[in-house]
Formats: structure tokens, C-alpha cells, sequence
């Protein structure tokens, strides 16, 4: 009678966790062995699949609006023969042109990047943009709901870094909208 109880709970166990699985797998996005521009036509349509509003840059990415925030998502190879392994993930902040070299955001910067760890702070184009850029790892293929969880994490952290700055930052540091009437930039 005990080994027909447990026989029957593993069996429902089982039968449980199977359930559980998704039926079709066009929540995941399969990478392996796909050439960089392949890559960024599936995570655009994998995008497009799950309602995000996105757009392709050619041979940079894909633009994808997540809440508040644009960023460009950019499939990365480590090793050539194993395809995609990680996408980089960039925002880009526009620096008010009286604070361009300023020394005071040189060592904001500066200390961010000394103090976090869920992203690099980078001044570009002549310090008049700071790129703010993280990367996700995996090994074959990307869980849409992964990426959800990693650019709200990304966007939390930046939300964070946000309130524990200077009122007056607000206007020195802005957000750059990388699409614009329906083009990406």
C-alpha cells in the first residue's frame, strides 16, 4: 500500500512538472551557430512575437522600447563556431552641452563605474553622451522572460543611480530617444 502511494505522488509529481513546461518554445530564442545578422533578425522578431515595439539598426541591433526607457540590444559573439553567447545591452544619455568635460560629472562617472556592478558608465562623442552598458550571458538559446527580468533589472538599477543623485542632474543628464517616429536611429 506505501509503495502504491508514493508511486501514485511521484507519478502526480511528475505529471505536474510537465504541465508546468511550456508547450511551444517561441518564448526562447535559438542562437546556436547563428551568424551575428541572423541573430539580430531573431531577437526582432522574437520581440516583435511578444508585443515589444522594436526596430532593427542594421549591423547594430535592435532598438526596443521597455517602459520608460529605449535600449539597443546587440547579439555578441565570444567564439565564432558556437554563435551568439551574450547581448549587450546600451542606453544612451545626453550630457547638457555646459557640462561637457565638467570635472564634478567626470568623477560621478568615475564612481559609479568603482561602485556598481550592473553596468559600465562610458563617455562618448566627446563627453557629450554617456552610454550606460550591461551584458546577458547564455549559452544557446535566450528566454524572452530572462531578457524581460534582465532589462527591468538594468532599468531599476538605473532608476536607482537616478534618485540618489542631485535633484538638478534631471536636466543635466537626460535619456536619449534612439527612435523617432517610427525609425531607429
Amino acid at each position: 500500500m506505501k509503495i502504491n502511494t508514493i508511486l501514485i505522488l511521484l507519478s502526480a509529481l511528475i505529471s505536474g512538472c510537465a504541465s508546468t513546461q511550456p508547450s511551444t518554445r517561441t518564448d526562447v530564442i535559438e542562437f546556436l551557430d547563428s551568424a551575428p545578422q541572423q541573430a539580430v533578425d531573431k531577437l526582432y522578431q522574437g520581440l516583435l512575437h511578444h508585443n515589444y515595439l522594436a526596430q532593427k539598426i542594421e549591423g547594430k541591433g535592435v532598438v526596443v522600447q521597455f517602459d520608460s526607457t529605449q535600449m539597443i540590444l546587440q547579439p555578441a559573439i565570444s567564439n565564432q563556431k558556437d554563435g551568439i553567447d551574450r547581448i549587450v545591452v546600451n542606453q544612451y544619455f545626453g550630457v547638457h552641452p555646459k557640462f561637457v568635460g565638467n570635472r564634478q560629472l567626470l568623477a560621478l562617472v568615475a564612481n559609479l563605474n568603482r561602485q556598481l556592478t550592473f553596468a559600465k558608465f562610458v563617455f562618448t562623442q566627446g563627453g557629450q553622451v554617456i552610454l550606460v552598458q550591461s551584458s546577458m550571458t547564455f549559452i544557446e538559446d535566450l528566454d524572452l522572460e530572462e531578457l524581460r527580468r534582465f532589462m527591468l533589472w538594468v532599468d531599476e538599477g538605473l532608476r536607482q543611480v537616478g534618485t540618489n543623485l542631485p535633484p538638478q542632474m534631471a536636466t543635466i543628464i537626460i535619456p536619449l530617444p534612439l527612435m523617432k517616429s517610427g525609425q531607429a536611429l
